[in-house]
This record gives C-alpha cells, sequence and structure tokens, in this order.
C-alpha cells in the first residue's frame, strides 16, 4: 500500500513539474512543502526553483530554501554561483553560513572570509560561531598568526565553554564540542604543526579537559605523541 501512495505521489509531482514556468496554476509552494515530506530533495529543489521563478525579484523564502537543498545535496559550487547572482537578497543568518562554508568547501577561501566577515558586521551576536569558521578560513589559507588572534578570541569569550558547534572528525561522523575545546584543538594543532611540541601539548590537554571525548582531539594528541617519539628516535 506505502508503495503504491509514493507512486501515486511521484506521478502528481511529474504532473506538477511538468506546469513550472507554464501558465497553469501550480502551487509549487505546496509542492515543496509534500517533496520535503516525503525527503524527495530533487523534487523540492525543482519546486524551488520553480518558486523563484515566479517571483525571483521578492522571493527571499525560495532562496533560503533552495540554498539548504543545494547544502543537502553538497552541491557547494551550485551555491556559490546562486550567491555571486543572488548576494544582495540572500539576507538569513543560517543561509549566509551555507554560502561561507560552500565557499570554503570549494576552495574559494578568501571569498568565504569576505563572506563570514560581513556577517560578523550584521550578526554580531553570533561572533562566536562566525569567529571559528573565520580561523578556519585563515588556517586553509596558511595565516596563522591571523588564526591565532581569532582563536585567542574565542578562548576569552566567556560564552566558549557553554555553546558549541559540530565538529568533523573522520568517515560520517560528526560531535557536538563546546568552542573552548575546539579552539584549544586548533590552537594545539597548529603548535604540533610548527613542532612546538609543549604548547601543542598543552592545548591538547586543554582540549580534552573541557570535553574528555572529544575525539579528535584524542586523535591529534596521538598523533603529538607519535612525532615526538619519532624525534627522540632520530
Amino acid at each position: 500500500m506505502k508503495n503504491n501512495q509514493v507512486f501515486i505521489f511521484l506521478m502528481v509531482i511529474t504532473l506538477f513539474l511538468f506546469s513550472c514556468g507554464n501558465e497553469n496554476n501550480v502551487d509549487h509552494k505546496k509542492l515543496l512543502e509534500q517533496a520535503y515530506k516525503f525527503n524527495d530533495i530533487n523534487t523540492a529543489i525543482i519546486a524551488a526553483q520553480c518558486l523563484y521563478l515566479e517571483n525571483p525579484e521578492n522571493n527571499n523564502y525560495a532562496l533560503d530554501t533552495l540554498v539548504n537543498l543545494y547544502d543537502i545535496k553538497k552541491a557547494y559550487f551550485t551555491i556559490s554561483k546562486l550567491y555571486e547572482k543572488e548576494a544582495g537578497k540572500i539576507t538569513k543568518y543560517s543561509t549566509l553560513m551555507h554560502v561561507a562554508l560552500a565557499q570554503n568547501s570549494i576552495g574559494r577561501i578568501s571569498e568565504s572570509i569576505a563572506t563570514l566577515e560581513q556577517m560578523k558586521k550584521k550578526f554580531p551576536e553570533k561572533e562566536l560561531h562566525i569567529n571559528y569558521e573565520l580561523a578556519r578560513g585563515q588556517y586553509a589559507k596558511k595565516e596563522k598568526e591571523k588564526c591565532i588572534i581569532l582563536l585567542e578570541k574565542i578562548l576569552t569569550d566567556p560564552k566558549a565553554n557553554q555553546e558549541k558547534i559540530s565538529i568533523f572528525f573522520g568517515g560520517n561522523q560528526y560531535q557536538n564540542i563546546d568552542y573552548l575545546s575546539a579552539a584549544n584543538n586548533m590552537m594545539g594543532i597548529i603548535f604540533l604543526e610548527e613542532k612546538k611540541w609543549d604548547q601543542a601539548e598543552s592545548y591538547f590537554k586543554k582540549a580534552l579537559e573541557g570535553n574528555p571525548k572529544f575525539q579528535l582531539a584524542k586523535n591529534n594528541y596521538e598523533l603529538l605523541k607519535k612525532a615526538k617519539e619519532k624525534e627522540i628516535s632520530n
């Protein structure tokens, strides 16, 4: 029965999509909601595109939805191109953050940093999150001094041990980690790369003191131990 319902729904979707851009009176917002309900991301994207085309000059909802859907599909280049075209119309914080992270993911680091800097002016209450993503961007650009300045701001922020960010640590695995531990871990990575073992160890220990189950910090601490052992053996 369930399979039949899905088949009927898909047939209805096909008829709806055929009318996109035509004069037929199609409720694309309702279609979008139904596609979400069935977790049909491809159909949802087409419905959102149709919704946007109905009123491209004033349709922030469709733009926000498109960026979110493209993010789910990991279509980062498409997000970047859409932002180039519609930058002035995308104003929602979560949508702009999707844009900045998409730009970072495709190697457009300078563009990502520029987007984040603009967001910092518009959303001062989100400075903690923005500073962390800026630090990641500066690290990717090998601007370690700028990265350290941003991380130090996080380390002195009174909210850093309360608010959390999702940290990727391999495979398809993420952990929600407080910003204080995340910043300490990134500082440890910087000093590990510079072979400043004592400073690196201090930061990794601080990261693990704040969150003993922080897997990425554990992994990095083990890398530090091996690097020190290798240097001693040589």
